[in-house]
């Protein structure tokens, strides 16, 4: 893949995550919160 073909593609993904950001933003913040439910119930455990 040329360099001119790399920058464009990252620059549409680049445009894609601007439009998603929102909603990934949540979706991230409820996979955090998962994520640190999962970890003490881990160390209750052990």
């Amino acid at each position: 893949i040329k360099f001119d073909q790399r920058v464009h593609i990252l620059r549409s993904i680049f445009a894609q995550e601007r439009q998603s950001l929102s909603t990934k933003s949540r979706f991230a913040q409820l996979q955090l919160k998962a994520e640190e439910q999962e970890f003490k119930q881990l160390i209750t455990m052990v």
